[in-house]
């Protein structure tokens, strides 16, 4: 179930439309940020998610004018000048750069956060526990990545992970609402929000029945306490 809404979610994403050239820019610059490279000499795609693959191709298609060519292209980057055309067409400074221009307009932000969920994010479904987290390769990309979610109005935390790996994450529903928010993942908002509602009812009807079973077993205390005070009464003979 866990990996099942986090595809759902991405599913969602890749669905949505990106309109302005700049926002598919910032798209893929946030694809390429999450898929975490190491060097500067390749550029690998590995998603079990097939849309993702599907997307994140069309969109190298569309940016480097390279229609004809196979999806699965994509997914493995090994040459060098075509590594370097796809860096200048995005104006980054190499595929690992941690200083990632992000775009020319407020929804370049968006686009950027929602391409690198897609290769680097996951959340937990919600009826488990509220988690949502972007695994990233080094603490610089995790600072840059959690300041830039902190200045679109939400409050992630980072983790260090394995091997280098840093997680920013959120563990709030309040948090995790906020980002299918950002992400324009309607579905997945309304589903949390009916189980969140679900918890709730639940949580508070199970509160209603401690404090019932409390209040039984103060009453059953009382009852006890009186009827040992009626037989010592009893007892000594002093009942009338």
């Amino acid at each position: 179930m866990y990996e099942s809404f986090s595809q759902d979610v991405k599913n969602e994403i890749v669905s949505s439309h990106v309109k302005n050239k700049c926002c598919k820019k910032a798209f893929l610059r946030g694809m390429i940020f999450g898929t975490n490279p190491s060097d500067e000499t390749a550029l690998y795609l590995e998603s079990e998610n097939p849309s993702v693959v599907m997307h994140y191709a069309k969109l190298i298609k569309e940016i480097t004018g390279r229609r004809k060519e196979n999806d699965i292209s994509f997914t493995a980057i090994t040459d060098s000048d075509r590594l370097n055309e796809l860096c200048t067409l995005l104006e980054i400074d190499g595929v690992n750069a941690t200083d990632v221009p992000i775009g020319g307009c407020e929804e370049c932000i968006r686009a950027f956060v929602r391409g690198a969920f897609l290769t680097c994010g996951t959340v937990t479904y919600p009826e488990n526990s509220y988690h949502m987290e972007f695994l990233v390769r080094g603490s610089e990309r995790a600072e840059m990545l959690m300041s830039l979610l902190d200045e679109m109005g939400t409050n992630p935390k980072i983790i260090e992970r394995r091997s280098g790996f840093y997680g920013v994450y959120f563990k709030d529903s309040e948090s995790v609402l906020d980002m299918f928010g950002i992400l324009g993942a309607n579905k997945a908002t309304f589903k949390m929000l009916d189980v969140k509602m679900y918890k709730d009812f639940r949580n508070n009807i199970n509160r209603l029945n401690n404090c019932e079973m409390a209040n039984m077993g103060k009453t059953a205390a009382a009852y006890e306490t009186t009827m040992r005070a009626i037989e010592k009464i009893i007892a000594s003979d002093k009942l009338d």
